[in-house]
This record gives structure tokens, C-alpha cells and sequence, in this order.
């Protein structure tokens, strides 16, 4: 078995292996550009060449403008709060965009096998669900802020793209705008009942809650941020009167030294 500094050594080195997301810098010029290049590609093995125009004008006009403003808007709404960074904020984005290229790349390949141009809309509209339902569940565990606040991280971003696809993608119909806003009302309810399990988790004496404490976990590791989990100890803590051995050192002149051990475990 692995112990003292050679164990924390041999876990660092594992911490290479862990995911991480790029700079800030490298997502926002990736949610800038990008969403034009996989708008375009789709868009023309869907509808042809005669669709590069279209393609060009919904990655710009439909991905690109609604996931940089929706940023700003949401750094606004959560400015100080703790985890929802700016970067963090960024990194919701980022992970959007992954998810919504990859339905629409994959729904244009679908489209391409089968011929039903309609498969993209729906790839879209699915997209924008699973987009709004992780957003909701980032934001509900990680953030203490109003509920209200929280539903404008969460629903900023997923309303912006709905209405622009409204405009930019062909064949969009009421139809399918209903089905996509009851397939993400059904995932983000979804969401809030598995959150609302775990909220209802208790220690056995009822006073520590999983969630705020997983929160506090969280930001004292990523922020170095250190007193909402101490604040949590300490509600989870009970004093106790506790015995202790103490060996004395002495001589002519008296106590040298004074070893004490109480009986604790120092973890």
C-alpha cells in the first residue's frame, strides 16, 4: 500500500490523465468560427451546393451570435458568483456547441442516407434540449444563487438558439417548435426529480445536506476557496469531551518537554 508523501506522489502523477478544457481563449474563437465551418458542411450534404449561403448564414447568425451572447449575458447575470465563472460560463458554451454540431452533423449524414430533410430540424431541436437540461444541472449543483437567476443561465442560451433556428433552418413548423420545447421541459424535469433525490439525502442526523456539501468540495479543490466546506465540518462536527495521554520529560530544573495524544483520530 501506497503512504504518506510517496501516496500523494504516485495520485499527482495520475493528474495528466484528467480531462480538462482549453484556455478561454481558445473555446471563444472555437464558438466564433467554427459553428460557421459545421454549419456549412451540413447544410450542403443536406440541401446541395445551392445551400452554402444558408449554411454560412446559420452558423453565423444561428450558433455563432446566440452562444457569444448568451456569455455575456449570463456573466452579467452571475458576475459574483463562485463557481460560475466566466470561464466556467464559457466552458457551458463550449460544451453546447460540441453537442449541437454533432447533431447536426450527424443529422445531415441521416438525411443524406434516407432523403428526409427534415431529420436535421429534429437533430437540432433534440440538441437544444440536451443543451438546456446540462446547463440546468450544472447550474442548479453548482450555483447558490436565486432561482431565478439560475433559470436565466440555464435558459438564456437554449431560448436563443430555438428562435434562431426558427429563422435559419428550412422546414421549422410549429410542430416541430412544440415538440422541441416539450422535449426540453421533459429533460430539464427530468433533471430537477434526480436533483431533487439527492437534495433529499440526509447525514444520520439530519443536519448535513449532499449537495451543498459537494458544492463546498468543489469550490475549496477548483477555487482553493476554503470556508463554505469548513462551514459544512463544522456542522457535521460534535464537541466532545475526549481523554488524552500526556508523557512528561523532566529533570532538576523541571518540565523539558511534554508529549500530549488525545484520543481523536487526527483524520
Amino acid at each position: 500500500m501506497w503512504a504518506g508523501r510517496d501516496a500523494s506522489n504516485r495520485i499527482i502523477g495520475y493528474y495528466p490523465y484528467l480531462f480538462s478544457f482549453p484556455s478561454r481563449k481558445t473555446m471563444i474563437v472555437t464558438i466564433s468560427l467554427m459553428p460557421i465551418c459545421v454549419s456549412t458542411l451540413a447544410f450542403t450534404l443536406a440541401w446541395g451546393s445551392g445551400a452554402v449561403g444558408h449554411g454560412l448564414q446559420y452558423g453565423l447568425l444561428g450558433l455563432t451570435i446566440p452562444l457569444i451572447v448568451s456569455d455575456i449575458l449570463v456573466s452579467i447575470v452571475m458576475g459574483d458568483d463562485m463557481f460560475m465563472t466566466p470561464r466556467r460560463v464559457t466552458i457551458l458554451s463550449f460544451a453546447s456547441f460540441i453537442i449541437i454540431a454533432t447533431a447536426i452533423l450527424l443529422s445531415s449524414l441521416v438525411v443524406v442516407l434516407t432523403g428526409l430533410t427534415g431529420l436535421m430540424i429534429r437533430g437540432v431541436v433534440f440538441s437544444i434540449a440536451i443543451i438546456a437540461s446540462m446547463r440546468h444541472l450544472a447550474t442548479t449543483v453548482f450555483s447558490n444563487r436565486s432561482l431565478l437567476r439560475n433559470l436565466l443561465t440555464t435558459l438564456t442560451q437554449p431560448a436563443f438558439l430555438l428562435v434562431a433556428t426558427v429563422f435559419f433552418i428550412p422546414l421549422f413548423n410549429l410542430r416541430i417548435m412544440f415538440i422541441g420545447i416539450l422535449g426540453t421541459v421533459t429533460m430539464m424535469s427530468g433533471v430537477q426529480v434526480l436533483l431533487w433525490f439527492i437534495g433529499r439525502w440526509r447525514d444520520g442526523n439530519l443536519r448535513t445536506k449532499l449537495l451543498p456539501l459537494f458544492r463546498a468540495f468543489f469550490l475549496a479543490w477548483s477555487e482553493e476557496l476554503n470556508g463554505p466546506l469548513e462551514d459544512q465540518i463544522t456542522t457535521m462536527g460534535e464537541v466532545k469531551d475526549l481523554n488524552i495521554d500526556s508523557l512528561r520529560f523532566v529533570d532538576d530544573a523541571g518540565c523539558r518537554a511534554r508529549l500530549v495524544v488525545p484520543y481523536v483520530h487526527p483524520g
